[in-house]
């Protein structure tokens, strides 16, 4: 048997991979680089809020904020 993934599959991934991009850029830019310095870069919420002059609690809501909503993002099309 084959193990790759069908090609309906890698479409499907292709298309939330599309979504999560549009929906990380269409964030505002805080909320945008304390997700992509979370997600991306392995930061702390301590070290994302240092690096953006906020509080450590802030930068935890803030990243939330952008999981949150590129979940919505994919749950719009079926993808999540």
């Amino acid at each position: 048997a084959d193990p790759s993934p069908s090609p309906e599959t890698v479409a499907a991934d292709r298309q939330a991979l599309a979504i999560t991009i549009a929906a990380i850029n269409s964030l505002p830019e805080r909320t945008r680089k304390a997700l992509e310095m979370h997600r991306l870069g392995d930061h702390t919420l301590e070290q994302i809020g240092k690096a953006l002059g906020i509080s450590t609690s802030l930068a935890g809501r803030l990243v939330l904020e952008g999981y949150r909503i590129v979940r919505e993002r994919l749950r719009q099309v079926g993808a999540a």
